[in-house]
């Protein structure tokens, strides 16, 4: 799907900072290659961002790092399935739940 690139790119370069580094500039650079879907772009690279924000230079577990990339994973599948639907209310649901979620483990 649309944004299925991105966690693909987890899976080549791994689940830590660096490979959270890469799908935060790759999200943007695709938003601003692609204005009309610049929004869920954005939202991804900010959640991207977000795990290095929390985790650069820190130990990173494994377990938090495979729960981190389930999370991420799953913005980028509800992003992907409503963006591909072309429906827009769905599209717009997707982008508020995705944005609640960051908003809300940005809280934790």
């Amino acid at each position: 799907m649309m944004f299925d690139f991105l966690t693909e790119t987890l899976d080549a370069e791994g689940f830590g900072i660096l490979g959270f580094q890469k799908c935060a500039a790759l999200a943007l650079e695709q938003g601003a290659k692609n204005t009309d879907n610049a929004a869920p772009y954005l939202l991804l690279a900010a959640a991207a961002e977000q795990f290095v924000n929390l985790y650069e230079g820190q130990p990173l577990p494994t377990q938090v790092a495979e729960q981190e990339y389930k999370r991420f994973n799953g913005y980028v599948a509800d992003l992907g399935e409503a963006f591909a639907s072309g429906n827009e209310n769905k599209q717009v649901a997707a982008t508020n739940k995705v944005a609640a979620s960051i908003i809300d483990s940005k809280r934790a």
